[in-house]
């Protein structure tokens, strides 16, 4: 079973953010500072996903 790897960038952080999107292993992108309910709100969907 695979799990998606989430990169948590700060959002000002230019070379973050860069190297999450192009990477081939980073699924999603959030950013810092994470609120609970968009993080739970994620993981339901992948979940979802899953099955």
């Amino acid at each position: 079973m695979e799990y998606p790897i989430v990169a948590v960038c700060r959002e000002e952080n230019m070379e973050q953010l860069k190297y999450a999107v192009t990477s081939e292993v980073v699924a999603d992108v959030m950013f810092a500072p994470i609120e609970a309910s968009v993080a739970k709100r994620r993981i339901e969907l992948y979940k979802k996903k899953m099955n």
